[in-house]
């Protein structure tokens, strides 16, 4: 039976509690979230990493009118066949009342992941995304953070936090501090070298994440296959295969670090990769 699951989207702060927005930063804020929603409930729908084009109406999603009470807007996602859903196969069938939680729970951890926010899981939301492909989480996290750096447009241009949540419940909060964390394009000190696990990786872009063992995070990487070698292309693409069937990936990578306005590390430029299990 079809049901619809409903986001709540509330700009507070500065002009948006006058219940307005500046019109272009607003719009390109509202496009890029509703765009990251869209990206990663085509993948729920379908098993499917887009980035771009048109995506799958099993599982829609659209827009209510604004309110009053700051800037209010509501996203729905409209699910027309439950048990047509990719995630549906991939955690089994349920009632709404758990798709609807289990659909909240890959959200909500995707963006907190690209936005530098560390999601605390319950046990029950660990196995839902374990039961999701390896590989296919970490892929979701890199397919939405340019959309995500879209949708903090507004944030400090004419509202100062973007509340996301889920019927009543927070999932997290866009503000100046995950707006630095996106945007931040700091260079490390000293070109460095890491122990790191391949989560996700295309070969066309050379974009991908890796997982931060000393740091307990995955976080984004670039690697140009035009200016490193083929046993650094091989290290990586054996690391996500071994990753995707579960087993060791580590791998030695030299790097430089784009760091965060705090410290944090963003992304990682790989310049050189080897195998270092035996």
């Amino acid at each position: 039976m079809a049901f619809s699951i409903k986001f709540r989207l509330q700009f507070e702060g500065d002009e948006a509690d006058l219940n307005r927005l500046p019109a272009h930063d607003g719009m390109v804020s509202l496009e890029g979230i509703s765009w990251s929603f869209s990206v990663l409930a085509n993948y729920l729908a379908t098993g499917k990493i887009k980035k771009s084009g048109v995506m799958s109406t099993a599982a829609m999603v659209y827009i209510e009118p604004a309110r009053k009470g700051s800037f209010i807007n509501d996203l729905i996602v409209h699910v027309s066949d439950p048990d047509s859903l990719f995630m549906t196969k991939a955690v089994g069938k349920f009632g709404a009342a758990t798709l609807s939680a289990v659909f909240g729970t890959f959200v909500g951890y995707a963006l907190k992941s690209v936005t530098g926010q560390q999601d605390q899981l319950t046990s029950q939301e660990r196995r839902w995304l374990s039961k999701f492909p390896k590989g296919d989480v970490e892929a979701m996290i890199d397919a939405v953070e340019a959309s995500i750096k879209r949708a903090h447009t507004v944030i400090g241009e004419g509202a100062t936090t973007l509340n996301i949540k889920k019927s009543t419940t927070s999932l997290l909060t866009l503000d100046d501090d995950t707006k630095s964390y996106v945007n931040a394009n700091i260079p490390g000190l000293q070109v460095t070298t890491k122990t790191v696990g391949v989560g996700a990786y295309d070969a066309n872009s050379g974009n991908g994440r890796v997982f931060l063992h000393g740091v307990g995070k995955t976080v984004s990487f670039h690697v140009d296959k035009k200016k490193v070698s083929a046993t650094t292309r091989q290290a990586i693409s054996k690391s996500l295969d071994r990753y995707v069937n579960e087993r060791p990936s580590e791998i030695e990578v030299v790097c430089d670090e784009i760091l965060a306005l705090d410290g944090r590390i963003r992304k990682l430029i790989i310049h050189k990769a080897k195998w270092v299990l035996p």
